[in-house]
């Protein structure tokens, strides 16, 4: 896919497509959509209405896909989901963006760490998924902006226990680990790795 469109008509061209994606239910056109938005720097500009309104249809629209019954099957499902979190780490700083915005993501990363999924992080597991493996590394690398939201961290920290007892993702889950010591001195949590 290759766009040659000015900055605003891309903005507008993905945000009309995905829709039109979504309604009908086609991941492959809708994870091509997420890709190009994320290999092309869409949100890497100076924060703009129009971004918030499509990384907030991004975070919707995979919230909706979390409902769907192929969520324990579908590649493309989490391929998706993966590209709003390869985008938020690597192009936006929510604290930019309006409030409903965090408010989203972290409802989606709440549902995506929810401990039924958990199975699609065991690479032994036949459901094992790569795309939801990649979720969790993005979500485990956003310490920095949940530490600065206590009580969401704190609800996330709890659904992350499985990653802090197995030393997954060891020196990164270490910041987590961190942050929860500075918000409940006395309570030391050791390190597994």
């Amino acid at each position: 896919m290759h766009l040659e469109l000015k900055y605003s008509e891309e903005i507008d061209y993905l945000i009309l497509n995905i829709r039109k994606a979504h309604e009908k239910n086609d991941l492959e056109a809708l994870g091509d959509l997420a890709e190009y938005a994320r290999a092309h720097g869409v949100f890497y500009r100076d924060f703009e209405e129009k971004l918030a309104e499509l990384f907030g249809l991004l975070l919707n629209i995979s919230l909706d896909l979390l409902r769907s019954p192929l969520i324990f099957k579908s590649e493309k499902i989490w391929w998706f989901i993966d590209k709003c979190y390869d985008i938020h780490f690597h192009q936006i700083r929510l604290a930019e963006y309006p409030p409903e915005t965090a408010k989203l993501f972290f409802t989606l990363t709440k549902a995506v760490l929810q401990p039924e999924f958990h199975k699609l992080d065991e690479s032994d597991s036949e459901q094992y998924i790569y795309w939801y493996s990649t979720c969790v590394y993005f979500i485990i690398m956003v310490d920095h902006w949940f530490s600065t939201r206590r009580d969401e961290f704190l609800e996330l920290y709890a659904l992350l226990q499985p990653w802090v007892r197995n030393g997954k993702n060891g020196h990164l889950i270490e910041y987590w680990m961190e942050s929860y010591n500075e918000f409940n001195p006395g309570s030391e949590q050791q390190s597994s790795v």
